[in-house]
């Protein structure tokens, strides 16, 4: 087929040949004891994503607040879930039986060490798989943080980085811009003590340790941290500031016009989303099957960035825009997303019936 195209006002042309694609999205399933949807990997979307077609399961959607969300680090719409208790997960199902076998091993949540791909990296987190109902777990949104990412220093690790013996954890992440970055701390700095308190984080289930310990300072309290780079010792002192509001804090808005709700983005989603810091946009948490949304090809992490047009920079700016648009009852509404690295124009006729 001969393709004809637009690039920067100049006309293009270009040659395709085509080929069997099968079935767009795969089957989407729900883990309650998650917190996440997940689907099948198609051919189609494992080609996107630059893998093999059953070489994991795709996390679709996930409940803020949930254990899934909670996770440290958590999973994120887009992660390839690859292996779960040491066991392989190559499909839904595998996955399904994963959980069923983990969910019965009592009426407690059950912590299970789950490996996922997030762009090409291999990451491991600890997920508590059960029943969650209760208590707010967001509570260190206004306690004292370090604006880092760590990962326990295990056994295994601590000998290969002839730490034999010590305890502790390692960076893996510095927040740009943060009290970490300007105290001069690095990815693979190891801390092994806090203000002279060692850091007993030596086990994948401790990855609360160190954080937990961080939240019993005051903010803007100046602590000592001491360890390892490169091999030769350590201290840093970093001031702590208050930490980020946690998405279990933001209310969400919901389009029962639209069927779909979204929330503000947090400093976690754009870190983990690799977004400049000062990205504005209302974030996607929810789009309910057959509602207008879903019609126009909405899903659930897409940041809506404009309306019609119209910039959006927060969620209470969406609402008033939508608001507005069922007021107005325009024949188009033209939704302009981030769907990842893509921006995509989502056009939908709404069929507004009766004022």
């Amino acid at each position: 087929m001969e393709l004809l195209y637009q690039r920067d006002g100049q006309p293009g042309r270009a040659t395709a040949v085509t080929v069997a694609r099968g079935t767009a999205q795969g089957d989407e399933a729900e883990l309650k004891s998650w917190g996440i949807t997940v689907r099948e990997l198609t051919l189609l979307a494992a080609k996107e994503l630059q893998r093999e077609p059953g070489s994991g399961v795709l996390v679709s959607s996930l409940r803020p607040g949930a254990a899934s969300a909670e996770a440290k680090p958590p999973l994120l719409a887009g992660d390839i879930i690859v292996e779960v208790g040491g066991k392989p997960v190559r499909s839904v199902s595998d996955l399904v039986t994963r959980s069923a076998e983990i969910a019965g091993k009592g009426d407690e949540p059950t912590p299970v060490l789950v490996g996922f791909e997030r762009r090409q990296q291999r990451f491991l987190t600890v997920v508590k798989v059960g029943d969650h109902e209760g208590s707010d777990q967001s509570a260190e949104a206004t306690k004292a943080w370090l604006p880092a990412a760590t990962q326990v220093l295990t056994p295994d690790l601590a000998e290969a980085l002839s730490l034999k013996g010590r305890t502790g954890v390692r960076i893996t992440q510095v927040y740009p811009d943060g009290a970490a970055a300007k105290a001069g701390l690095r990815v693979g700095d190891l801390l092994l003590k806090l203000d002279d308190d060692a850091i007993q984080a030596s086990q994948p289930d401790d990855v609360e340790v160190f954080p937990a310990m961080v939240r019993q300072y005051p903010v803007g309290a100046r602590v000592k941290l001491e360890g390892f780079r490169d091999g030769e010792p350590l201290t840093v002192e970093v001031e702590l500031p208050a930490s980020p509001r946690s998405t279990r804090e933001l209310a969400e808005y919901n389009d029962r016009q639209f069927d779909f709700t979204a929330r503000d983005l947090t400093f976690q989603d754009r870190v983990q989303r690799a977004l400049d810091m000062g990205q504005d946009g209302a974030l996607v948490t929810g789009v309910e099957s057959g509602g207008w949304a879903a019609l126009a090809h909405m899903a659930v992490g897409d940041i809506v960035l404009a309306v019609d047009g119209q910039g959006i920079a927060s969620a209470a700016a969406l609402e008033e825009r939508m608001k507005k648009l069922a007021t107005t009852r325009p024949l188009r509404v033209v939704f302009f997303v981030r769907r990842g690295p893509q921006t995509l124009f989502l056009e939908l006729e709404p069929a507004w019936g009766p004022a």
